[in-house]
């Protein structure tokens, strides 16, 4: 129904994947697997919307009206099972933008905000910008399969100086989709310390069908700011614009006021109509496909590194479109195996040392891409394997 064989046409539009080039001599042709951003262009009926509406010439100051509203609710409620009424949603100028929002109204300069570690590293950089202090809480790894680590999580939360906690769901870079349980145990944590969750649920939409992601303002609705965005959904991540969903009023007004001090303008207009195009039964029939490719992404790659690349393992595929791959079998760092694809192999990756104490021996690579892409990189990686 969906044609996911042919690459996004990148030429022209100033896109910053389309802009990456390898540092290197040799001939074969780039292979850019980096950066989390689909390879396929957005569904058909976003496209169709945006064109008919630029015709209009119209693109003045947009408001999150009822249908806005309405159309980010249906979403909500129909892809993930997950009942919010209009009032609990805050548009906001991107998820990074809503957690910088959070980070000024819920803790003071000094304050630790606890990431769960590997993480992504925009996460850490905007506590670090607001001079208050990141706080690591390192996941649980047994043999590639990560977890909530109870344990060290309990300690960090029972410190006073932590006031936030930044919930990365489904987790990036791993790809882990917490568990019911999980969330429940943070969820006890939070309310027994009084701390604030951010939970970042971008990638929620994008997940297999045996680990769904679990709305964690569904959990802990009382203390939890949810940032919800299109933005991997629909392969808008160049447009700054997400949805905070937060039940709970006073913890919304406080988030709100903060939002409007960092001047909040208006929604961006183009993204008003793909929201209320994507939003509806054809954007969801393409979400699912895209979720399907993924999938079959994931495990065509874990059965051919297995053949081809055994001293590499990944990390069972759960949600977003990203794979995670350790090298330690292979005796590589994740910076020495991401300099010699690009040098020897002409591939881009991320390097797992980017995203802090658990990466320094894996690397992560966009799952959202054409088959033929990750055949390519299989061949690439072992022949850096065996050179």
């Amino acid at each position: 129904m969906f044609d996911f064989d042919q690459p996004a046409d990148r030429q022209g539009t100033g896109n910053m994947k389309g802009a990456f080039r390898p540092r290197t001599a040799c001939e074969k042709t780039p292979l850019i697997l980096a950066g989390a951003e689909m390879d396929f262009p957005t569904a058909p009926v976003i496209r169709e919307a945006l064109s008919a509406f630029s015709q209009k010439g119209i693109y003045g100051f947009t408001l999150p009206d009822s249908a806005y509203l309405n159309a980010v609710c249906f979403w909500l409620r129909s892809y993930r099972g997950w009942a919010v009424s209009p009032d609990m949603i805050v548009p906001t100028l991107g998820t990074v933008f809503a957690l910088n929002t959070a980070i000024r109204a819920f803790t003071a300069p000094g304050d630790g905000v606890i990431i769960l570690v590997p993480s992504y590293y925009r996460h850490d950089r905007s506590v670090v910008r607001n001079e208050r202090c990141v706080t690591t809480c390192p996941l649980r790894e047994r043999e590639g399969q990560y977890s909530l680590d109870a344990d060290a999580l309990e300690v960090q939360m029972e410190k006073k100086e932590n006031k936030l906690l930044v919930l990365c769901h489904p987790h990036n870079p791993t790809g882990h989709v917490f568990t019911e349980k999980e969330l429940q145990t943070l969820a006890t944590f939070a309310r027994e310390t009084d701390t604030i969750v951010f939970s970042d649920e971008i990638f929620a939409d994008i997940t297999a069908s045996a680990h769904p992601a679990i709305p964690f303002a569904s959990v802990l609705p009382e203390q939890t700011v949810a940032c919800v965005s299109f933005g991997k959904t629909f392969n808008f991540t160049g447009v700054n614009h997400a949805n905070a969903v937060i039940p709970c009023p006073s913890l919304r007004n406080r988030f709100i006021d903060q939002r409007n001090a960092d001047h909040f303008g208006s929604i961006d207009p183009f993204f008003y109509q793909a929201i209320l195009a994507g939003c509806t039964e054809a954007g969801h029939d393409w979400v699912l496909a895209v979720r399907d490719r993924v999938a079959a992404n994931a495990r065509r790659l874990e059965q051919l590194l297995k053949k081809n690349c055994p001293g590499v393992r990944m990390s069972p595929w759960e949600g977003g479109y990203i794979a995670w791959l350790d090298l330690s079998a292979a005796g590589l760092t994740a910076e020495e195996t991401a300099d010699r694809l690009e040098k020897e192999q002409a591939t881009l990756v991320d390097p797992g040392n980017e995203y802090g104490q658990g990466g320094e021996r894996c690397i992560r690579l966009n799952l959202a891409t054409q088959e033929r892409n990750i055949d390519e990189f299989v061949l690439r990686l072992s022949e850096v394997l065996r050179s």
